[in-house]
């Protein structure tokens, strides 16, 4: 990030009150909420990075499925039998990061992670996806070894066995304890750590 980039013109600094926490929580907060209700939204699909077993980091893109601002949780699905849902039993420690190209923001997120699997929690979310979507969870063991000449039959396509897809599918609600923000920007960059202590939100500007 310290390269010399050749950043388009942009008078009003995103991060532009860092001595007011709840203000500068509330903005990244607004781009949260958006990413999950758009697509189209670069915080749609934040990378997500577990602890794996050999003790290196392991990072994925994954879709943004939910972001709760009282719990101040963010939410994602996965299959139960994937790597990262083994990382995250073992290691609850899980880290996003979201990255705005047109804005030339970045949020990193330190998290703490609970896998929902068969329960109801799990349930509520699953029946609420489109039959396409529940379908990919009938599919194979993600990271499976295959053979070269296996078919490309992936995801597979409804009708399927709803209740073998319902047995992979899980959902992983991570809190966020820490958030470090990162904002380029001609006039200079802007970074800053938010944390949280007793419910309240803190916000220190650091170097970038």
């Amino acid at each position: 990030m310290r390269d010399q980039l050749d950043l388009p013109a942009r008078p009003v600094l995103f991060l532009d009150a860092l001595t007011d926490p709840a203000r500068t929580w509330a903005k990244v907060a607004a781009w949260l909420t958006a990413g999950v209700g758009s697509a189209k939204h670069p915080f749609h699909w934040p990378a997500v990075t577990t602890v794996g077993a050999d003790g290196f980091p392991d990072a994925r893109v994954v879709v943004l499925r939910g972001y709760d601002p009282a719990a101040r949780e963010v939410v994602f699905h996965t299959d139960a039998r994937s790597p990262k849902a083994a990382d995250l039993r073992r290691n609850p420690r899980c880290g996003f990061l979201l990255y705005d190209p047109e804005r030339l923001f970045q949020v990193r997120l330190r998290t703490t992670a609970t896998v929902h699997h068969a329960d109801a929690r799990a349930r509520r979310e699953f029946d609420a996806l489109p039959p396409h979507t529940r379908a990919t969870y009938a599919g194979g063991t993600p990271g499976a070894a295959l053979s070269p000449d296996a078919p490309f039959d992936y995801p597979p396509r409804p009708p399927v066995d709803e209740a073998a897809a319902f047995a992979n599918f899980a959902v992983v609600v991570c809190a966020i304890q820490e958030a470090d923000l990162l904002e380029l920007h001609e006039h200079g960059h802007r970074r800053a750590k938010v944390w949280w202590t007793d419910g309240q939100p803190h916000v220190q500007r650091v170097g970038p």
